[in-house]
């Protein structure tokens, strides 16, 4: 599979299901942005194969995980799937909530500082989240639309195999 659909396809799927799943059903594109800012843009090559870490997660010591490794200090996964789903599952490990709204950045940010998910300023984390945000939340938008309709299709499809016999 591309680099490019896995990085602008799957990553804002994925992470869209998983945050239904989780409960951060608002956050879900602050989230995205955030892996975004966390590695540069997926420039990071631990954002890549063989290491799929797109939030900076260190290996856990005392909640479930989904790591399979650790590579220089942090957490190495079998697929952004399993990355994606550790980051939940650690959010959930510190009870933070969802947010209120799908743009409160700051409130995001400020819960992720306080359970000590990053060491940077927080001013400056949340500014570059928001900046992912701004450019890109659209497109996040676009990708979920995109799979839905193409699950609406497929299932029409079937239905009017069952109906028609054709």
């Amino acid at each position: 599979m591309s680099w490019f659909f896995q990085l602008k396809v799957l990553i804002p799927f994925y992470t869209w299901v998983l945050s239904i799943k989780h409960g951060y059903r608002k956050a879900w594109k602050i989230i995205c942005a955030e892996f975004s800012f966390e590695t540069g843009n997926y420039s990071d090559y631990k954002a890549n194969e063989p290491y799929y870490n797109i939030c900076g997660m260190r290996p856990a010591s005392v909640r479930e995980q989904n790591r399979t490794g650790e590579h220089n200090g942090y957490a190495t996964f079998n697929d952004y799937w399993d990355c994606i789903e550790d980051f939940m599952l650690r959010n959930k490990a510190f009870n933070i909530p969802d947010v209120s709204n799908e743009n409160d950045v700051k409130t995001w940010v400020s819960n992720l500082k306080k359970s000590n998910y990053f060491e940077a300023n927080e001013q400056q984390y949340s500014k570059g989240v928001q900046h992912y945000l701004s450019s890109q939340g659209g497109h996040y938008s676009s990708v979920v639309m995109w799979f839905g309709v193409s699950f609406v299709a497929v299932c029409g499809a079937f239905a009017m195999v069952i109906v028609t016999g054709k």
